[in-house]
């Protein structure tokens, strides 16, 4: 199976090359290749194609992204001049954490938009007596408001940092001339003869990568320090700012821990199968990985023995999942007395929801399903939140071009929460995307379209819940399979902890007996 295949070939790399020497100013940086190489050598094997710019667009979107800086920080401005009840002016607080404005994906009844993994736990936290601070960073300048929670934008800031860390690295490199990487060369030529198309960084860029990193992280250590933080959290450890988090936690000898917002597992390269840690961990990982599951957890205690002092996991549970699920929440019921207005209720009409991925665009074997499918079904096509404008408007154009006569929707399956629009539709369909855990809670079967589902949900499918087909027939055939075994399916108990494992692990973390 590819994944495996990808994992055993990291694996094959870090055995073969004393990977957890590597090191620039005393960090250990293999965490800075082997992520980035896990997530190349996965994409390699997605049929969705990549969206791509020609050179003359590269250098547009260099030149954009300088002048972005500046309106980026214009942005900010106005955004929190906007919403300015919520902007946190917080002196002292217990924890920290860093969040992105794009996971405020669920606007409530009130018009406030909650991020779908850190407001949950952050609530949770504030439950207990204590004092919440959130670094919200805002990923291409986007900003939801009004919020529902008080957070500090931080965007402008973490942009400057990088902005004088580049103009410092090239005016002087003194402070990183400690380098360690032997057999770096060798290295090279092993993914070379490998066939194994990954950019590998320099040695000048990992340079310049560790020194923004360990700028950014300096901006931290004052904020971890000013205002008394004991723990830091973060959604996604593998961005700048969550490396930098876990390398300011190490150095300030607090708790940094990474949230887990989707399939983790053994197969993937940011949480499974670390085989060469150096004695000491890695200071760009965190200390602690919340995971959903016990599997999870496993994936992480599979390979930490002997580093668990600086490496270790916790079930958290999935926030997003239990907040759903909890019968005193109103939302649910808010939200389908929407889509029972927004979904019209033809004769023989299937709803069809399409989650797309990161990283692609659509898949072509779903296009191609889409022209052969019924002309009563709907199709509901929902971005991944994280994709562009342009990849979207890429998107748009080809299923106008390529789908004209399809019953297609991109509005409402774009401006509602996941998890409400996974409650009113008949079947969703995917490549591999943890959007297949969110169906199966909300009671709805899925089809995967790529082999990698294979091996993220064997249970699932071996339950039911998932069913893989690879080509427009077969699709069509499964999506009505799994309509028709929906009310089955619906009828199995799913068992739902009555205690928050959220609230439970922030109690462990902070020590609260």
């Amino acid at each position: 199976m590819k994944l495996e295949q990808d994992m055993s070939l990291i694996n094959e790399l870090e055995n073969e090359f004393p990977v957890q020497h590597w090191t620039i100013a005393d960090i250990h940086i293999w965490p800075l290749i082997r992520i980035p190489l896990s997530f190349t050598l996965n994409a390699q094997g997605s049929e969705a194609k990549r969206y791509k710019t020609t050179g003359d667009k590269r250098i547009l979107n260099k030149i954009r992204q300088i002048i972005s800086f500046g309106s980026g920080a214009l942005r900010q401005l106005s955004a929190s001049l906007k919403d300015n009840q919520h902007n946190d002016c917080t002196e002292r607080a217990d924890v920290l954490i860093i969040s992105a404005t794009k996971d405020r994906l669920l606007k409530l009844p009130n018009g406030q938009y909650y991020d779908i993994h850190c407001d949950y736990i952050s609530d949770a936290i504030k439950k207990l007596g204590k004092r919440v601070l959130t670094y919200e960073i805002a990923p291409q300048n986007h900003y939801l408001l009004p919020r529902y929670s008080i957070s500090h934008f931080s965007q402008a800031q973490l942009d400057w940092i990088r902005i004088k860390a580049e103009i410092e690295f090239l005016a002087n490199r003194k402070p990183l001339a400690k380098v360690k990487l032997p057999s770096y060369d060798d290295f090279r030529r092993a993914l070379e003869e490998r066939n194994i198309y990954f950019s590998l960084p320099s040695p000048e860029q990992l340079l310049k990568q560790v020194f923004v990193i360990s700028r950014t992280a300096a901006y931290f250590e004052k904020v971890i320090k000013s205002k008394r933080i004991s723990l830091a959290m973060v959604c996604d450890y593998c961005s700048t700012a969550g490396l930098a988090m876990n390398l300011a936690c190490r150095r300030m000898g607090i708790i940094s821990v990474d949230i887990q917002h989707g399939v983790a597992g053994n197969l993937h390269g940011s949480y499974s199968r670390w085989t060469k840690v150096p004695l000491t961990g890695y200071e760009l990982l965190p200390k602690i990985f919340w995971c959903w599951s016990e599997d999870d957890v496993a994936t992480i205690n599979s390979w930490n023995n002997g580093v668990m002092k600086y490496h270790q996991a916790i079930v958290g549970g999935n926030s997003w999942e239990e907040l759903w699920l909890d019968p005193k929440n109103e939302i649910g019921n808010y939200y389908d007395k929407i889509l029972a207005k927004e979904f019209p209720g033809k004769i023989n009409e299937k709803r069809i929801l399409v989650t797309l991925q990161t990283g692609g665009l659509i898949p072509p074997v779903i296009v191609q399903t889409i022209k052969e499918a019924p002309s009563s079904w709907r199709w509901y096509i929902r971005f991944h939140p994280y994709m562009t404008q342009e990849e979207r408007n890429h998107i748009n154009k080809e299923l106008d071009r390529e789908c004209r006569q399809a019953n297609i929707d991109l509005t409402i399956s774009n401006t509602l929460p996941l998890m409400a629009l996974l409650r009113n539709v008949d079947v969703m369909i995917t490549e591999w995307s943890a959007t297949v855990i969110d169906a199966k809670i909300m009671k709805t079967p899925s089809v995967v379209v790529h082999r990698y589902a294979e091996e993220y949900f064997a249970r699932e499918i071996e339950q039911g819940w998932v069913r893989p087909a690879y080509n427009p027939p077969k699709i069509l055939a499964a999506i009505t399979d799994q309509i028709s075994a929906k009310e089955m399916l619906r009828s199995k108990e799913l068992i739902v902890p009555s205690v928050s494992k959220a609230l439970e692990a922030v109690k462990i973390l902070l020590n609260i007996g």
